[in-house]
């Protein structure tokens, strides 16, 4: 999830992807990265299973 205001975007949830969880584990280099295949690859999102973990986080107070 993302929030654009005021000119600016700021990254609010965490990516869900294969791409991004390999990244966790391990330090890929630029190169790896650009090449990796399943980079498109997501591992959780909305609406898979009956009960979902949905990633809100709310700060100062803000609206949406």
């Amino acid at each position: 999830m993302y929030r654009i205001r005021e000119g600016g975007i700021e990254q609010l949830t965490e990516d869900h992807s294969l791409l991004n969880d390999y990244k966790k584990l391990k330090k890929l280099t630029d190169k790896e990265v650009d090449n990796f295949r399943e980079k498109h690859v997501l591992v959780r999102a909305l609406g898979t299973d009956n009960d979902v973990q949905v990633d809100t986080p709310l700060r100062n107070r803000a609206c949406w």
